[in-house]
């Protein structure tokens, strides 16, 4: 009794990304399994919730390909994307995870998806990173 179940999303469950159908689907599920699960696991006092974090600097970008340089410019351009300044950090995400698992500070949280980006998606736009297209 009192266990706590958190999913790692992404604030691309609901927000759309090009060329990351999969990725974004994938965290849709996430999200609703978070929802599902918090009905099914209630009864036995186990709470599920989910974190959807916005870019969070970690190593991932450039072990997936991108390189450390592409990567750290792909970081910088992320902190223009998030109006509080920065992208997010490992310690931004673990502060809410211990969170969410101490039953005496959120005891009574359960099926919620807590968004964690810096105000990126409250913004009606996001700052360009591309480059103008050439005019004709």
């Amino acid at each position: 009794p009192g266990a706590s179940v958190i999913h790692i999303g992404s604030i691309a469950s609901f927000g759309a990304f090009t060329k990351l159908t999969p990725y974004c689907v994938a965290k849709a599920g996430v999200s609703h399994l978070t929802r599902l699960q918090c009905i099914e696991f209630a009864p036995a006092q186990i709470r599920v919730n989910c974190i959807q974090p916005a870019t969070v600097v970690t190593e991932w970008h450039s072990r997936a390909g991108m390189g450390p340089e592409t990567a750290a410019t792909y970081y910088k351009n992320a902190d223009r994307a998030h109006p509080i300044g920065r992208a997010g950090t490992v310690e931004d995400i673990v502060s809410m995870v211990l969170f969410l698992a101490d039953k005496r500070k959120s005891g009574w949280i359960t099926g919620q998806c807590v968004t964690m980006d810096g105000g990126r998606m409250c913004q009606a736009s996001l700052p360009s990173t591309r480059k103008p297209k050439a005019k004709l």
